[in-house]
């Protein structure tokens, strides 16, 4: 027997995207719905070329992030 799904919410998703692992990305992803034990699911689709790392309940806009203010300088040889 297959229980149901809980009620779809809007999910911000935090993930570094496979092309640029040193970027976190974030997006809105509207009415995900949740399975029998709370968790959101995301679909492959989704997921694809991703690594996730966190689901926000609703909409949260990243104001700063890690590393964001470092500008990198190639090292000269010497």
């Amino acid at each position: 027997m297959k229980a149901k799904s809980q009620a779809a919410n809007d999910v911000t998703v935090l993930y570094y995207s496979l092309d640029n692992p040193l970027q976190l990305r974030s997006m809105l992803v509207k009415k995900q719905f949740r399975n029998q034990h709370g968790r959101v699911v995301l679909s492959p689709q989704l997921k694809h070329d991703k690594i996730i790392v966190a689901l926000i309940d609703g909409e949260a806009k990243l104001l700063n992030i890690l590393g964001e203010r470092c500008q990198l300088t190639p090292l000269s040889a010497a």
